[in-house]
This record gives C-alpha cells, sequence and structure tokens, in this order.
C-alpha cells in the first residue's frame, strides 16, 4: 500500500508463478519465487520436485524433465523453458540410496521425529544384510515410519521380521509401500503388531491397480497374534493374489472361527488355486509334485480350505 495525494493506492501482487511437476503417478505443484525467477534454472524445480516427493513418500529420486516428450536441459533457465501454470513429467534416473544407517537418520529429520538409538543400532548391525530384525521392541506408529522408508528399495533384502511392534491400522499402507519395493522378499513377519481386519484391508487396497503381483518372490507371511477376527476373508483373498509363491499363511491367535471361512469361502478356493495352478503346469500340461503345498497355520479347526488344494 502506497500514498498517493494523501489517498492509500494499494498496489496489485504479482501473479503467482508455479509449475507442476509428475513424479511417478504423484502430482506437485511448485511456486517458484518472485525473487529467484529470473535465475531458478530447470534444476532447480528438479530438486524442488525431488524433495517433495521424499517428503511424501521417503525415497530421493534424481530426476529428469520433460516438456511434451522434449527433454529440458538442467541447466536452462525455467522461465525461458516453461511458463506458469504448465505441467511437465519428471523422469527418475536414480534413486539417491546411502547406507541404511544413514536413510533412517534421514527419514526421521524429514519426518521430524527422535532418532531410537537401538533402531538405530539395528540399522548399522544390519546394513547390507539379507535379513533385517526389528523385532520384540514395542515401537509404536511415529517410531516405524522412518525405518519402513529407510527400507525401501532395499533389493537384496529376502526377509523382514517386525513381530512384537505396534504397526496397527495406519501404517498398513507405508508397510506394504515399503515391501513391494522389496522384489526378493521371501518372509514378511508382522505378528503381534495389533493390525485388525481393518488394517489388513487398507493394505489390500493399498495394493489395487497393479497389473503384476506386488510380491513376487513371498514365500511365507506370518500376521498371527493380531485381532483379524471374521471379516478379513475378502482382503485376505486379495493380498494372496499378490503373492505368487506364497507357500506358508499364519493366522495363529487371530481371533477366527468357522465364520472365516464360511462369509468367502469361495473367493479363498479361488486366490489359492490361482497361486497353486501355475505350480502345477510344466510345458502346458498338468504334473503333481509330492511337494506341492499350501499350509495355513490356524488354530481354529476349519481351514480344511488349504489342504483340499493340495
Amino acid at each position: 500500500m502506497t500514498q498517493l495525494s494523501g489517498m492509500a493506492v494499494t498496489v496489485p501482487l504479482p501473479a503467482p508463478i508455479r509449475i507442476t511437476v509428475r513424479v511417478q503417478g504423484h502430482a506437485f505443484l511448485i511456486p517458484v519465487p518472485h525473487s529467484d525467477a529470473e535465475s531458478c534454472t530447470v534444476s532447480w524445480l528438479c530438486d524442488q520436485a525431488a524433495q517433495r516427493y521424499y517428503q511424501a513418500c521417503g525415497l530421493l529420486p534424481r530426476l529428469s524433465l520433460q516438456k511434451e516428450g522434449a527433454l529440458l536441459s538442467p541447466h536452462d533457465l525455467l522461465l525461458t523453458v516453461l511458463h506458469s501454470n504448465e505441467e511437465v513429467m519428471a523422469e527418475v534416473c536414480s534413486w539417491d540410496l546411502p547406507p541404511l544407517p544413514e536413510r533412517y537418520k534421514k527419514a526421521c529429520q524429514s519426518l521430524a521425529t527422535g532418532e531410537h538409538r537401538l533402531v538405530l543400532r539395528l540399522c548399522e548391525v544390519q546394513d547390507g544384510t539379507p535379513s533385517v530384525c526389528v523385532s520384540g521392541l514395542s515401537l509404536p506408529p511415529a517410531v516405524l515410519t522412518p525405518v519402513l522408508r529407510a527400507l525401501k528399495l532395499q533389493a537384496s533384502l529376502t526377509e523382514l521380521r517386525l513381530s512384537g511392534n505396534w504397526l496397527s491400522d495406519d501404517l498398513m499402507p507405508e508397510l506394504v509401500s515399503a515391501a513391494t519395493t522389496m522384489p526378493k522378499l521371501r518372509l514378511l513377519d508382522v505378528s503381534a503388531n495389533r493390525i485388525t481386519g481393518e488394517g489388513l484391508k487398507k493394505a489390500a487396497l493399498a495394493l489395487e491397480g497393479r497389473s503384476q503381483p506386488a510380491f513376487p518372490c513371498l514365500e511365507e507371511l506370518v500376521l498371527s497374534v493380531n485381532p483379524l477376527g471374521d471379516s478379513v476373508s475378502e482382503a485376505l483373498s486379495c493380498l494372496l493374489l499378490a503373492c505368487p509363491l506364497l507357500a506358508t499363511l499364519s493366522l495363529q491367535a487371530c481371533g477366527l472361527t468357522a465364520r472365516f471361512l464360511q462369509q468367502h469361502r469361495l473367493l479363498l478356493e479361488r486366490a489359492l488355486t490361482i497361486i497353486l495352478y501355475p505350480r502345477m503346469l510344466r510345458n502346458g500340461e498338468m504334473w503333481f509334485p509330492k511337494a506341492l503345498s499350501f499350509t495355513i497355520i490356524c488354530p481354529c479347526g476349519h481351514c480344511s480350505v488349504a489342504t483340499e488344494l493340495k
């Protein structure tokens, strides 16, 4: 506001400059500060988009940008190649994957949560190993979230044991988001984590829309000692379909009764059949190896659906 001939005059603010960047299904609206607009480069926009992706997903990408199929040079001045309110596509060139302890520290900083000394020590001693165990610590969701984010894209990980913590229902999408970036994962143990049927439904929902199995190598899934209840048949079927090599599913002490199978028995049978059928094909013909089986470990006494498909 300025004074002109004794009258107050309001000076209009300049129109905001903002650009939308799409990174692997996520859209980020990034404002360009007027004070730096003339000097900002494409590289600056890449960095801004990468940081926003890290805040949202826990992974820090190295990006390149494209406009209408043309690759933008990182050294070009931003406003010479883009206009306000334009949208550009980002391509992930690589991922910033420092050692696990450093990734855990950065995840804690990003989420504004304190580092857990024992968790940090576990990250140090298990960095680079095929098995990670963070079990029996009663860690709440706020402490587990940076752990899961730090574990993303651990390509060599084959076993992840998180039993005896408080994953609870709200953290199940975060667990799925992390586990689906571990292509060699064979065992996932989330027993005794206060997961209910609602949490299992959230996990199944997080898997929707995938054209390929989310857990291509998973052989054993341990859900025991979680109050799942009888209403999980449908969500469980969705999870089974995401695990084509699953051989053992542990459901002990999950509050299951005969209703567990009665509600969606056909759906469960179909899921198990889809899992087992490819293992019974060799050169296009059926074969029946003695070792072919699927086991549901459950004390309710009504899980014959598994043995019928051996």
